[in-house]
């Protein structure tokens, strides 16, 4: 996938990369790819996920959202919630304190720091 990341995660994308072209290793029904048709192309805009086995959020930003920052945010924010209700498990990660702009993302998603450097989903915990 030619995911253009932002500069300080590319080593950790193409760390990602080398697990599998397609990343199927962390393919579930909780990883998605966003993706715009701009010019005649695809551009994947965001890859995001939420590991089955040990609860554990992912994901990679391209430098430019092309202005779909918000609808990103609202499906993370929405797969959160079902990986809560569906699952009932806490969803966790593991946020650069030192990037700013993933934590405010991380903050505007819900997480709450509980350590140095694991954050805990604070999203709705419906009933079922």
């Amino acid at each position: 996938m030619d995911l253009d990341v932002q500069d300080n995660y590319a080593g950790t994308w193409r760390d990602a990369i080398g697990l599998g072209s397609k990343l199927s290793v962390i393919e579930n029904e909780y990883s998605w790819t966003a993706i715009k048709w701009h010019e005649g192309r695809h551009i994947p805009l965001a890859c995001c996920g939420i590991g089955m086995e040990n609860a554990e959020t992912w994901g990679f930003l391209a430098k430019d959202l092309h202005g779909h920052h918000l609808e990103i945010t609202r499906t993370v924010k929405f797969m959160l919630d079902a990986y809560v209700q569906n699952e009932g498990r806490h969803v966790v990660a593991l946020i650069d304190r030192t990037y700013e702009p993933a934590v405010r993302w991380a903050k505007l998603l819900k997480f709450r720091p509980v350590d140095d450097d694991n954050w805990i989903y604070q999203g709705s915990l419906r009933p079922n």
